[in-house]
């Protein structure tokens, strides 16, 4: 009888450091794939941009429940126009690349305004929603509707996938 008690303890916690394994590699894995995520300057083809949301979607999904809340969402903002931020402060006297340039009378709109409508007022955005907003705006930036990005196209795209800031 103790030799089965002390199988059965054994083999839970086998199957403990197992699942913390699995755990901890799921998330080594994230974080590679949003380290070798393609940047939105890089799209050039609809494929891109699709792969551009799916890796946006696992830096946003935090908590690796596939949905991201609105919370999860403002932290990725955030950590993104903190990047840039400090990108920024690196650079020697070159111009930001992540400057936003805003004409008279043109608004910038919110992470949070962003977010409502990525997830279409529901409050939680899943990946089949930020894959078709990633998709329009590739074709919105498309100026030459070619099925390719290129130069000021590429910067277009950029533009439209920046996230807003969090106020």
């Amino acid at each position: 009888m103790n030799r089965a008690i002390l199988f059965g303890a054994s083999a839970l916690a086998m199957f403990a450091a197992a699942a913390a394994q699995a755990g901890e590699k799921q998330k080594v894995d994230k974080q590679a794939a949003a380290e070798t995520a393609i940047k939105a300057e890089m799209v050039t083809t609809p494929d891109d941009a699709k792969a551009y949301a799916k890796a946006e979607f696992a830096k946003a999904d935090a908590n690796g429940d596939k949905k991201v809340e609105k919370a999860e969402f403002l932290a990725f903002a955030e950590a993104a126009h903190a990047a840039a931020q400090a990108l920024n402060d690196t650079a020697e006297a070159a111009p930001a690349a992540e400057a936003t340039v805003i004409a008279e009378g043109d608004t910038v709109e919110t992470a949070e305004q962003q977010f409502v409508g990525l997830s279409k007022g529901d409050g939680v955005l899943a990946i089949e929603e930020l894959i078709e907003a990633r998709l329009a705006d590739f074709a919105q930036a498309d100026a030459d509707q070619n099925g390719a990005l290129d130069g000021e196209e590429k910067e277009a795209f950029a533009a439209l996938v920046k996230p807003g800031p969090v106020l």
